[in-house]
């Protein structure tokens, strides 16, 4: 079973290609999957949504991240958008901290506090999330995995356990 808000988004928009399916897909998703969705306005939010998956899924961060800040800035009140949000930052903070090892220690500051700096940004999106929808048992868990990255244990413990009340 996928989350009822991915099923009302894709009865909704009529996708031939289900949101699940993309956004579960291992593989990157070619520009030409994006154009088959049945979504005619492309300044609608859902559609820079979806344009954001896309190119999440080819690694292609700073312009997913630059297409959910649209799709939020036309509808902040869907929380799978803040959950797009908060995947983008945490892909960007994980790029970066791949970028240490290959860099001086002199930038390796510079790289920490910037990935430090995207995972606190992903929290904040899911904190947006969790405000929309605040029973939904994957956000708490998603939040405390990303508290348990930063060492941050009772707060992962405790969104761990509000996760399992749910």
């Amino acid at each position: 079973a996928f989350l009822p808000a991915i099923e009302k988004f894709n009865q909704a928009n009529q996708t031939s290609s289900k949101l699940y399916f993309i956004a579960a897909s291992k593989e990157k998703i070619a520009p030409t999957t994006l154009a088959s969705l049945s979504i005619s306005n492309q300044a609608s939010a859902d559609y820079k949504f979806l344009k954001s998956i896309t190119l999440l899924s080819n690694n292609k961060f700073t312009e997913a991240l630059e297409e959910i800040k649209l799709a939020l800035k036309k509808d902040s009140t869907a929380y799978l958008y803040y959950i797009q949000e908060s995947t983008i930052y945490l892909h960007l903070a994980n790029n970066y901290s791949k970028k240490s090892s290959s860099y001086s220690s002199e930038n390796i500051s510079e790289i920490q506090a910037t990935t430090l700096q995207y995972n606190k940004l992903a929290l904040q999106s899911l904190g947006k999330a969790i405000k929309l929808s605040s029973n939904n048992p994957y956000l708490y868990y998603n939040r405390g995995c990303i508290h348990a990255l930063l060492g941050r244990k009772s707060e992962a413990i405790e969104d761990f356990n509000k996760a399992i009340s749910l």
